[in-house]
């Protein structure tokens, strides 16, 4: 088969731009305080909600519909929450990591938020979950860690037998981390913007203890997706910054699902870097929310 990677096309001047905006943001984040130098993963979680911890203040959805589902891997309740389209009906339920409220690390790391997650996925699937979410799972994504869930609960499924092809219209998976043990991108970064080569391996260190989960673990398919058989999986979205130290995850990952004659499509933004979509940013992160949008509107036949 054959292969081009090529990132989208912008003007001079916007990319331009969007260094300049980079810039501004690394020298934020260079005096942000860290999530590991809170005195407690507690207190750095208030900050964050508080919107003290560096990034603006969460804005919740007073039509959002929370609930809880409990968890079939102990005594706990995973919380969801629920948006409803306003006016046209459903064509079917995007499960979005982090619209699941899965368990964390430090005080909970792997598995963990691999339990909470399949639990959520076969909710979605069940009678009960088409009931109650008013429609079919249909698609998987997410954003970071998000994205690898969502490539992982894909993989789960089709491991305990689900047809994934059938039951799942698409995946879309927003600049995650595929392999557990650190692509060359990862490695060789050496910017501070919003994610560091310093930061990948404590949030994963943090996840998968050393000493539980050493390299030659990590490795193994079940947890790096990278290693995994990706043969007879839904199309999927791999969108990415360039500027983003996971840019080789989804580079590589992509690459794989494609020449395993899955439909892929992997979009990589100039100049965005990690997280990018997640800000109130303008053009940069409206372009990688219209790839989004484009791609799942594509698989649902939705007209504009």
């Amino acid at each position: 088969m054959s292969i081009t990677i090529c990132p989208n096309k912008v003007s001079p001047s916007v990319l331009a731009a969007r260094e300049e905006l980079n810039r501004a943001l690394e020298a934020k984040y260079s005096e942000t305080r860290q999530w590991y130098e809170y005195p407690s993963p507690a207190d750095y979680r208030r900050a964050e909600l508080d919107g003290t911890a560096g990034f603006a203040k969460p804005i919740f959805d007073s039509e959002a519909i929370d609930f809880f589902l409990p968890s079939s891997h102990g005594d706990h309740s995973i919380p969801l929450r629920q948006f409803i389209p306003k006016g046209k009906g459903s064509k079917g339920v995007f499960l979005h990591f982090h619209g699941i409220d899965y368990r964390k690390a430090p005080e909970d790391p792997f598995p963990a938020p691999l339990d909470d997650a399949i639990d959520a996925a076969l909710f979605a699937l069940s009678p009960d979950g088409e009931h109650k979410l008013q429609g079919p799972l249909t698609i998987i994504g997410g954003e970071s860690a998000g994205a690898y869930l969502s490539v992982w609960v894909t993989l789960e499924l089709r491991r305990r037998g689900i047809d994934v092809m059938s039951r799942i219209k698409g995946l879309v998976a927003s600049y995650g981390i595929y392999d557990l043990t650190y692509l060359p991108s990862v490695r060789n970064y050496c910017r501070r913007l919003v994610l560091s080569n310093e930061d990948t391996p404590r949030f994963i260190d943090t996840a998968l203890p050393k000493d539980v989960f050493p390299l030659d673990v990590r490795k193994q398919p079940h947890l790096s997706p990278l290693y995994a058989d990706l043969k007879g999986l839904p199309p999927a979205l791999f969108l990415v910054g360039s500027e983003d130290p996971l840019l080789d995850d989804s580079v590589f990952l992509a690459t794989k699902w494609g020449m395993a004659e899955n439909e892929t499509s992997l979009k990589i933004i100039p100049a965005a870097f990690h997280g990018f979509t997640l800000f109130s940013i303008g053009e940069m992160a409206d372009e990688g929310i219209s790839e989004i949008v484009n791609f799942v509107s594509a698989l649902l036949d939705v007209k504009d």
